[in-house]
């Protein structure tokens, strides 16, 4: 019995120590999920329609906020 949750809390250990590591991966998408909503509302908020899409004009890159 105790070989058996010795393995358990092995396994979720483990798992707790992957998350550890790819924190960093998960905030740095979080961040980027939330500067895509920041940046429609501000396109919104001066009367441009926010599209999403990504277009690259030149050596700069337009990121669908058109009138």
């Amino acid at each position: 019995m105790t070989e058996v949750m010795d393995r358990s809390s092995y396994y979720v250990l483990s798992k707790f120590y992957d998350l550890q590591e790819n924190k960093a991966f998960v905030w740095v998408f979080v961040l980027v999920v939330l500067l895509f909503f920041a940046y429609a509302w501000y396109c919104t908020s001066k009367g441009y329609d926010f599209t999403g899409f990504v277009k690259k004009k030149g050596s700069w890159v337009q990121i669908g906020c058109t009138k």
